[in-house]
């Protein structure tokens, strides 16, 4: 019973809070320039982590390749 209660509470503050969500101005602005920049943000970020793992990647074979010369 305490279980349902507390899906019932989550469940109210979800569709409570809904408006402020839809409310962002970055998301839904009619503005092309605010769109497109936070597109190529969006792609910059989701691009970073690979980037900073394929750069690890390099680094530790270089360093390995050194090792293995020396």
């Amino acid at each position: 019973m305490r279980s349902g209660r507390f899906i019932l509470g989550v469940a109210l503050g979800l569709v409570l809070t809904m408006g402020s969500v839809e409310a962002c101005p970055v998301c839904f602005s009619a503005k092309d320039g605010t769109r497109e920049a936070f597109i190529i943000t969006t792609v910059l970020l989701s691009c970073l982590p690979w980037a900073m793992v394929g750069g690890f990647v390099v680094w530790v074979r270089r360093k390995s390749k050194r090792q293995a010369s020396s």
